[in-house]
């Protein structure tokens, strides 16, 4: 049995570190159209594996569609974790350096499943609006296109790191969205 880089536990500790600094581009569409700019960019020259590059996309899709004012049907909790792992992911200097080769991105790859984990509820549903609303103008060209990929991934992705999950914590995890929904 191979011996786990990153636990679970750590990759959500590294999530949640991100989250005031999250909260704070959500709420400023500047910074949010800046993060989105930065984003795209970083993002070109990563390597991820491809089951991973899909379920960050569909993240970074939700953020612009939320931002766009396309899709607003999800709580700022899930906003806010997609983008703490986003920043995760983009930041080169964070848990494992991105600069070594073969395990640099294994700590951005935990952080996005712990994310994926936290939003899986809000995550499918809008999965399900865009497949709902292909074909009308409510969704980009580029999340049209990601919808089709993102959707069989993810739900892959999630079943299999849920169940891993399970057997190794019975601790109870709370979704950012439940948090956002109580608040007001």
């Amino acid at each position: 049995m191979s011996k786990k880089v990153i636990s679970n536990e750590k990759a959500t500790k590294e999530l949640k570190k991100g989250f005031n600094n999250a909260k704070s581009i959500a709420k400023d569409e500047r910074k949010l159209e800046k993060f989105i700019n930065r984003f795209s960019e970083s993002w070109k020259s990563n390597t991820f594996a491809k089951d991973v590059m899909n379920n960050i996309e569909l993240l970074f899709s939700l953020v612009k569609d939320y931002k766009n004012g396309v899709y607003k049907e999800v709580p700022l909790g899930t906003i806010v974790a997609i983008i703490s792992a986003l920043v995760y992911v983009i930041n080169p200097f964070d848990l494992i350096p991105d600069a070594i080769p073969g395990i640099g991105q294994i700590d951005d790859a935990a952080v996005v499943v712990a994310c994926i984990k936290l939003i899986q509820n809000d995550l499918e549903k809008y999965k399900e609006w865009l497949n709902n609303n292909k074909g009308t103008n409510k969704t980009s060209k580029a999340t049209k296109m990601q919808s089709k990929k993102s959707t069989s991934t993810c739900k892959k992705q999630c079943s299999k790191n849920t169940k891993s999950a399970a057997s190794k914590s019975t601790s109870k995890k709370r979704s950012p969205s439940k948090k956002a929904t109580t608040k007001k």
